[in-house]
């Protein structure tokens, strides 16, 4: 419901079902794209690209990318210092003047890249089908090694035999070890009836 607003206000609009990424799956892409607006993101920016990496802050993480790019708006760098905005703007105008500049790609240019990666997938020659590409990886099965039974034993016989003693065990000397009788632990504590015919 809260999300009908981006659809005029319709329900049956609203997509029911969503993808959630993990941090890591985001770094494993080839590159990322983050789009920070408004002033109440300006907080997150500033965690992102001023501060360390951070879990409270997961947007910090794409330090860590090789490739990423984070597109913000005036308002979003109110947070920012002073020289951090100067510095990123100063890149810019330099990448600007040498013909670097950051242009969109035409929608021509688009159409035909989509079209080429498509045609690459459904061709007989690619070792993924549009099918086994959609598909989700196998997993190579598990072998395990089989658990060994368990022998009980008792902890006196792990202590050392008369025999082993004044091998370096003399510690343990004159130590007899004798089976302790088992009882339930309602035989150890006093009825509450023995405790009120004993006041």
């Amino acid at each position: 419901m809260a999300n009908s607003r981006f659809f005029n206000n319709d329900l049956t609009q609203v997509p029911k079902m969503a993808l959630t990424v993990g941090v890591q799956t985001v770094l494993d892409a080839r590159e990322v794209v983050v789009i920070i607006t408004g002033a109440h993101k300006a907080l997150a920016l500033k965690k992102c690209i001023e501060d360390g990496v951070n879990h409270m802050w997961t947007l910090s993480s794409l330090q860590m990318h090789p490739h990423a790019m984070i597109v913000v708006d005036e308002d979003a760098t109110l947070e920012l210092q002073v020289k951090t905005v100067k510095y990123f703007k100063s890149i810019e105008q330099v990448a600007t003047s040498e013909g670097f500049g950051q242009a969109l790609a035409s929608e021509e240019f688009t159409l035909k890249k989509r079209d080429s990666v498509l045609q690459e997938l459904n061709s007989p020659k690619s070792p993924k089908s549009s099918d086994s590409f959609l598909a989700p990886p196998r997993k190579p099965e598990l072998v395990r090694s089989v658990t060994p039974d368990l022998v009980p034993d008792s902890m006196h016989e792990r202590l050392p035999q008369p025999e082993e003693v004044g091998k370096g065990l003399d510690g343990l000397a004159g130590l007899e070890p004798k089976e302790l009788p088992l009882s339930s632990m309602h035989e150890r504590v006093d009825s509450p009836t023995e405790g009120l015919a004993k006041a």
